[in-house]
């Protein structure tokens, strides 16, 4: 963070403006380890909901789940299954 930088300057301080950023490995998430790691908690229905869930996420975050750019549109169901879930 900089303090009352202006734009370029906060811009010139991130991540890929380090000297070392051309030796990072970007690595793409393939599994979501959080969701999943509670299926012990789930029933097998919730299971099944929980891989699509987790599958969904994967494709909004490589920007193939919605062709809409403007808003996420969620599957159909998922705002129960969501509603469902509880964490450790």
């Amino acid at each position: 963070m900089v303090p009352k930088a202006t734009r370029a300057q906060i811009v010139a301080t991130s991540l890929a403006y380090t000297p070392f950023w051309k030796d990072v490995n970007i690595m793409p998430l393939t599994v979501n380890m959080r969701l999943l790691a509670q299926a012990h908690h789930m029933t097998e229905i919730d299971q099944v909901h929980a891989i699509e869930f987790a599958s969904w996420q994967l494709k909004l975050g490589d920007e193939t789940a919605n062709h809409d750019t403007t808003k996420i549109v969620l599957p159909i169901g998922i705002t129960f299954f969501l509603s469902s879930l509880t964490f450790d």
